[in-house]
């Protein structure tokens, strides 16, 4: 038991710290209360450290009645984790002044922040579709209150219901996509599902399952056609709770995605169903990756179009999971590209984001590239920021997007290269259309006039949130091999993880029968 609380850790900082601002709010004399963006910070810093100290731990995992097979941690779960704290905390640091500004700086915000946090760890440690599920739900639930959480706007309540209605359903398929899969397998946890299907044919079951659990995990993901909820959410919900969603939501739901269908539905299990799903899931990603460029081909509105960027670049990790799921469960080598696309896609995402905070405090909520304009003058800062998110989003060297665009295209055709050619093809097309609109905003920043004056920079927290992107996007994008070692270490343990408990029960069967084997035969004898 000790083992798994102190496997825990990393989880129950961030909890523990959700109830600590929670409790300091309703205390606290202070009318100034960004220390509590600040406190939430720290402890989503120290549960990265932790998860930093648990990554050289060997045979890392639960192992005690309390949490074998519901959830589990192996290195996969913890560079999750760590992911999931980090966006946390650059969230954190964006909303501490904003929210103060804009008058939703009090416990509840903070508090909501690290209980949604919370539930994404939950999400990508589960093993069992219960403790799927409750992540969920966790993660859902602060994060459609976080969406309205600016009461006065009614641009944020209309984003927040949107979410909430919209977010509702999606949940309702997944759960019946979850009891329709175990009506055909008769198992909750991944490694049951796993060994059912392994073990017989499939029924009509299993394909109702995969459809309705593939529209509830695309609608968390913004696949195209369940990204209706995007672009209006994105506009209207608060610039922090935008960069929680565009970062943390994004990444904990295409991992748990990843982890559901290369673990207890990898390829090798479908059977009959393998070459349709196969397909359907190529279908989406070229919809997806297709339609997110051309509709943010038009935006003015950055929000928009970034909201569009998002759906987009959904497409292209779609493809990174697609590839995992067909290479099976010995070795889900596709997602290391996963991990890593995610880590720096969100870091630049953090950047774009960071600056719509600093151009929205205290003014208007609408920011168009007329509000960009002409910030390479007068911030020289916050326009290098930005541009260096662009530069990364459209996968220009020598920016981290770029190595994580090459990344995940290889292994996808290193996976099945005749198969799969004609989607990275495709995938590239779409990257190339997408440098338009990135570069349109570089081009506002440096060679238009500013139409709108701009608020000066006072924030250090947004100065640090600036200063930290930036290198980050620069260093990745120059020295990408130790953040791929990572991420390959993490997906290279992510099996074994998974199947040790299967392996377990599967021995202690086996001496059971034999156990049994023995009684007949000692009965026989005595008999005789």
């Amino acid at each position: 038991m000790m083992n798994d609380l102190l496997l825990a850790l990393p989880l129950g900082i961030v909890v523990l710290m959700g109830c600590c601002v929670l409790v300091l709010d309703v205390f606290s004399k202070v009318e100034d209360t960004r220390y509590l963006g600040y406190l939430t910070a720290a402890g989503m810093l120290i549960s990265v450290s932790l998860c930093y100290m648990f990554w050289g731990v060997e045979d890392s995992g639960f192992v005690t009645t309390y949490f074998s097979g519901m959830m589990a941690m192996g290195r996969f779960e913890l560079l999750a984790c760590a992911l999931l704290a980090l966006f946390g905390f650059f969230v954190a640091l964006l909303a501490s002044e904003q929210a103060h500004a804009e008058g939703y700086s009090n416990g509840e915000f903070y508090a909501l922040l690290n209980f949604a946090v919370f539930g994404m760890m939950i999400l990508v440690t589960a093993s069992h579709l219960v403790t799927l599920f409750l992540g969920l739900e966790i993660m859902s639930i602060a994060v459609y209150v976080l969406a309205a959480i600016k009461r006065r706007s009614p641009y944020a309540v209309e984003a927040g219901m949107k979410y909430f209605i919209l977010g509702a359903f999606a949940t309702g398929l997944l759960v019946y996509g979850m009891a329709f899969l175990y009506g055909e397998t008769a198992a909750l946890d991944l490694n049951g599902i796993r060994t059912q299907l392994s073990s017989g044919e499939a029924s009509g079951y299993l394909s109702l399952a995969l459809l309705l659990l593939t529209a509830g995990f695309g609608f968390k993901i913004a696949l195209v056609p369940f990204h209706m909820w995007t672009p209006d959410v994105y506009e209207g919900a608060p610039p922090p709770v935008t960069t929680l969603m565009a970062t943390g939501v994004k990444a904990a739901a295409v991992l748990v995605f990843a982890k559901f269908y290369v673990l207890a539905l990898p390829n090798a299990v479908l059977g009959d169903l393998s070459e349709p799903f196969v397909d359907v899931l190529g279908v989406l990603a070229i919809l997806t990756m297709t339609f997110g460029n051309l509709v943010a081909l038009s935006q003015r509105n950055l929000k928009r179009m970034l909201a569009y960027s998002s759906v987009a670049h959904a497409g292209y990790l779609l493809l990174g999971i697609l590839a995992a799921h067909v290479g099976g469960t010995v070795n889900p080598a596709g997602l290391a590209p996963v991990l890593f696309y995610l880590f720096v896609y969100g870091i630049a995402n953090i950047a774009a984001f960071g600056v719509i905070v600093f151009i929205t405090t205290g003014r208007s909520e609408d920011v168009t590239h007329a509000h960009v304009s002409g910030l390479g003058r007068t911030h020289p800062l916050v326009a290098l920021a930005l541009a260096a998110a662009m530069f990364s989003l459209a996968g220009i060297p020598p920016m981290a997007g770029f190595f994580g665009k090459l990344t995940l295209f290889r292994e996808v055709l290193v996976m099945d290269s005749d198969r799969f050619l004609w989607l990275v093809i495709i995938a590239v097309l779409n990257s190339v259309v997408s440098v338009y609109y990135y570069l349109k905003v570089v081009v506002h920043l440096y060679m238009r006039e500013g139409a709108v004056e701009s608020p000066a920079l006072r924030s250090r927290t947004l100065i640090a949130a600036f200063v930290i992107t930036l290198l980050l996007t620069i260093q990745v994008g120059v020295f990408p091999g130790r953040y791929l070692k990572m991420a390959g270490d993490a997906v290279r343990d992510l099996a074994t993880t998974m199947i040790r408990p299967t392996q377990t029960a599967e021995a202690r069967s086996v001496s059971g029968d034999e156990a049994r084997v023995h009684d007949v035969l000692r009965v026989a004898d005595t008999e005789r």
